[in-house]
């Protein structure tokens, strides 16, 4: 899943998480590739995390074959830019773990980079900017004390661009 900043991917992704009990985990820009693996094994629940990254992968693709679990990995530009979608590759292959990746809109072009990493990508689909439709269930949702009508709502949706956080940030203002 892939797409501009704002769409809602990440929030998507958090309900997906809890709603499969997938695990989730958010890349950050410093990780390194014992920082990935050690995110990933926490959120598994390994409680004795082996030292070294070769340990805590085998560590991971055990655990994932013993409790078929799915992976969703948020922020995966990161990985990308540090050359870590490998590792993702390492587990997949290992566990046969469905992997959801989410990430910028330049993601799928990025991916290409790595051929054998690619060529597992099943489907890569494009947020989508929020409807006048999106804006009314934005503003059911999140406005219960107050009445908002259906043209102002309308008018946030037009006014943000269709970017979902600054309809939700306006509604909640």
């Amino acid at each position: 899943l892939y797409g501009f900043s704002g769409y809602g991917k990440t929030v998507a992704a958090a309900f997906a998480a809890a709603r499969t009990g997938a695990i989730y985990i958010q890349a950050q820009s410093i990780w390194t590739q014992l920082s990935l693996l050690r995110a990933i094994a926490a959120e598994l629940g390994i409680a004795r995390v082996k030292r070294t990254g070769p340990e805590i992968l085998e560590q991971i693709v055990e655990q994932l074959n013993r409790t078929p679990t799915d992976l969703i990995v948020d922020e995966m530009d990161h990985l990308a830019r540090r050359g870590m979608v490998e590792i993702l590759r390492d587990l997949h292959d290992a566990t046969r773990s469905a992997i959801l990746m989410i990430g910028e809109e330049s993601l799928p072009s990025k991916l290409k980079e790595w051929e054998r990493f690619d060529n597992r990508i099943l489907v890569a689909t494009p947020a989508q900017p929020a409807s006048i439709a999106d804006a009314l269930k934005l503003r059911d949702h999140y406005c219960n004390r107050i009445r908002i009508a259906d043209d102002l709502a309308a008018l946030f949706a037009e006014r943000c661009r269709a970017v979902t956080r600054r309809i939700v940030v306006n509604l909640q203002a």
